[in-house]
């Protein structure tokens, strides 16, 4: 028997990695989650992803596929891309801007529709 086709009949498992989603969160933007894995099980959000927003210290980027067989609320994890608790961190100030002070500099800044001085 050739050397691969044991692999092809009996494919390695991959790790436990589920999340439940459950109700929406305050804001309405994201979901509450109880994420069970080999290691453990946690409880957490899910948020889409928003271009120019800061991910929280800790953050993973996960994409969330229905499990087979399972009801719609059960999904599998794959995490995409895993921060760690010290990757936000680094030397001076922060280069991100809050929500606030983007409305702010636009309330300073905006064209207001006449020619520069």
């Amino acid at each position: 028997m050739p050397r691969g086709s044991i692999d092809a009949v009996n494919p390695p498992k991959k790790p436990l990695d589920v999340a439940l989603l459950g109700e929406r969160t305050e804001d309405g933007a994201g979901r509450r989650v109880l994420r069970l894995r080999e290691s453990g099980a946690a409880i957490g959000e899910v948020r889409p992803l928003a271009h120019g927003k800061p991910l929280p210290r800790g953050a993973e980027i996960v994409k969330l596929s229905p499990r087979e067989g399972a009801p719609p609320h059960v999904c599998d994890v794959e995490t995409q891309l895993e921060l760690g608790e010290g990757a936000a961190r680094g030397s001076g100030p922060a280069r991100i801007a809050s929500e606030a002070y983007r409305d702010g500099w636009e309330r300073v800044f905006a064209s207001r529709g006449g020619a520069p001085n």
